[in-house]
């Protein structure tokens, strides 16, 4: 297989030395990094590896991307080409929740068993004690939800043989819950588990409260500020992945692709397709440093208030954010045939998005291995330079 490297710069004017400095630094950038990447992507057999690291108080945007996309055209990835980032969704559906707590429309401390089942009664006239969910579920908040705090079993791991043997099927949300767990881990609140059961409730929520009568009509862009114009980004209800546009195929861990997939995703819990630009422009937005452009900074100061989950899955989660690194936080996903990580670093101010077209027999082995020389390569340069404040 050929290995392709294409590189996307844009780089905004900053006028006089800086102009030079930054395309300097944008140069030397890609002369470190694209080995890197060029070799972890030949290592992990020619996957796809797309990159943006974006700062714009440096006047910064760098997009890389190596590999194959498509293992049977040898076709190679652009900064163009999108791929599912999965549980980076979460991101999204967490700040439209919250958008709506600070209009006032919801309480994080409100109850969630009439919003949900207000929804669930339009859909299938259905309820969660009906679907057979415990008791318990009426002490459930919104807040337990955004933070992995509900007590709520993941999705059955089943589900993705039941997607392979039926793999143009779009799994919705009361499909979904009809499948999954009914019992709960702990009582909600007194412990930490992650499931994406979760974020299906939330998007149920939101349906309520925008009026819709069908789950497909869910408004999941809302909390995209306008002026970010990620035309790339779109949020998968139904259809495989190859229909869409500029996809990239992916690679379960046994080889088999996924553009024959339904790329649904699970809805409000991991249904977004999307270039690794328009996602690094978002997360800027969210996290930078005095942005605050899709939630108010009392709100992304919430979403960073950090607790660890259980050791299924100990990762150290707010709202609808993770604490990768104690320098860096947003989202990784990882679904059918991708994975990526997501998110923003404080200390030197930019947003960084990297994604993969495989998944490994080791969970996420290949993606920190070709991670963690990107990323302190970026840290080690970044870290010599100035910005423009």
């Amino acid at each position: 297989m050929r290995t392709a490297l294409l590189i996307g710069l844009t780089l905004v004017a900053c006028g006089g030395c800086h102009s030079s400095s930054q395309s300097n630094l944008s140069a030397r950038l890609t002369d470190a990094l694209s080995p890197i990447m060029q070799q972890k992507s030949a290592q992990w057999k020619e996957s796809a590896i797309g990159l943006t690291l974006y700062s714009p108080n440096r006047n910064l945007t760098l997009n890389l991307a190596v590999g194959v996309s498509d293992r049977a055209t040898g076709a190679a990835p652009t900064p163009n080409t999108r791929y599912l980032f999965g549980s980076a969704t979460k991101m999204f559906t967490a700040t439209d929740v919250l958008r709506l707590v600070e209009q006032g429309a919801l309480q994080l401390t409100q109850t969630v068993l009439p919003l949900v089942d207000k929804s669930l009664a339009i859909l299938n006239q259905t309820s969660m004690l009906a679907l057979g969910f415990d008791p318990a579920v009426k002490d459930m908040t919104i807040d337990q939800l955004l933070s992995m705090r509900s007590g709520l079993y993941d999705l059955p791991e089943q589900l993705r043989d039941w997607q392979t043997a039926a793999p143009t099927h779009d799994f919705g949300p009361v499909e979904l819950l009809s499948l999954t767990n009914k019992k709960l881990a702990c009582t909600p609140g007194s412990c930490g588990v992650y499931s994406d059961v979760n974020y299906i409730l939330l998007g149920l929520i939101l349906m309520g409260a925008q009026n819709r009568t069908t789950w497909e009509a869910v408004h999941q862009n809302s909390s995209i500020p306008t002026d970010l114009n990620m035309s790339s980004t779109e949020f998968v209800k139904h259809g495989v992945l190859g229909s869409f546009a500029h996809a990239s195929n992916g690679y379960q861990p046994d080889g088999t692709d996924v553009m024959g997939l339904s790329a649904a995703g699970g809805w409000t819990c991991g249904n977004l397709l999307s270039n690794t630009h328009d996602l690094a422009k978002f997360i800027y937005a969210l996290y930078g440093d005095g942005q605050c452009q899709v939630v108010q900074c009392n709100t992304v100061a919430s979403m960073l208030w950090f607790q660890v989950l259980s050791p299924y899955f100990p990762v150290w989660y707010g709202k609808g954010t993770m604490a990768i690194d104690k320098d860096f936080w947003g989202h990784g996903g990882a679904t059918y045939g991708f994975y990526s990580l997501s998110g923003y670093n404080p200390y030197l101010d930019f947003s960084y998005v990297l994604v993969t077209n495989m998944e490994t027999q080791v969970f996420q082995e290949n993606l920190f291995d070709i991670h963690t020389p990107l990323y302190s390569t970026i840290k080690d340069m970044l870290n010599s330079t100035t910005m423009d404040l």
